[in-house]
């Protein structure tokens, strides 16, 4: 600073720090400092008694995306972290909801079995006539899937190995009145002998066979419950 310089003309530091120009009439100039050079903002005129006219630097939030208003970002940010383990969880309740369901269903039928009176099935033994075997298969096939269509249900078949004379043995669940009247309409339907007609048929593929009535499927233990309870 030079000697004996007017008092107007002495750079003074302003609020911010930076060195301002007065001039006779009142307006001060701010010198170009550090500060104004790294944000690019240049000195302007201030109004009356030093007051600076610039306008205040506007700092962006921290994060800030361009093109999306600081709160409305904040928002969208608080969102995804708070759908996102929402989700999740969801996803693992489902699966967990999924698992007790079927568990509590298989528990369900074994309880079915052990406590509940068996169903009856007729357990039927055939000894098949010599070289009739393959014709005798075909046509119960065609009679079980009538009978499954009915929604009488599957019959299970057990085939000759060793031991007795027998050559066949079939499980089949005993039909309604309802199922009976609607294995013979489907059996119609699709041209197959019914009644007295189907007697005579099957016999021709036949040395003898029995049918008989039982319950089950069971257990020993079911059956002691039934007996003592």
């Amino acid at each position: 600073m030079r000697l004996g310089a007017p008092f107007w003309s002495i750079p003074a530091l302003d609020a911010r720090g930076e060195k301002r120009r007065c001039e006779p009439d009142g307006r001060c100039a701010a010198t170009p400092t550090l500060n104004t050079l790294r944000t690019g903002a240049g000195p302007t005129l201030g109004g009356p008694q030093g007051q600076s006219t610039e306008e205040p630097r506007r700092h962006s939030p921290a994060g800030h995306r361009a093109g999306i208003p600081g709160n409305a970002w904040k928002k969208e940010h608080v969102m995804n972290r708070t759908v996102r383990p929402i989700a999740t969880l969801a996803t693992i309740l489902f699966g967990l909801l999924f698992a007790f369901a079927a568990q509590a269903q298989m528990a369900m039928g074994n309880m079915s079995m052990d406590k509940m009176e068996p169903g009856k099935v007729i357990v039927a033994i055939y000894h098949v006539a010599p070289g009739k075997h393959l014709e005798f298969l075909k046509w119960m096939a065609t009679r079980d899937a009538v009978s499954k269509e009915a929604g009488v249900g599957d019959t299970q078949w057990y085939a000759h190995m060793d031991g007795d004379s027998w050559d066949y043995i079939s499980i089949s669940p005993v039909p309604t009145d309802e199922q009976d009247k609607k294995v013979d309409e489907i059996s119609k339907s699709k041209g197959l002998t019914t009644g007295f007609k189907s007697s005579l048929e099957f016999r021709t593929m036949i040395n003898s066979h029995t049918d008989t009535y039982a319950r089950g499927p069971t257990t020993a233990a079911a059956l002691v419950d039934l007996a003592t309870t």
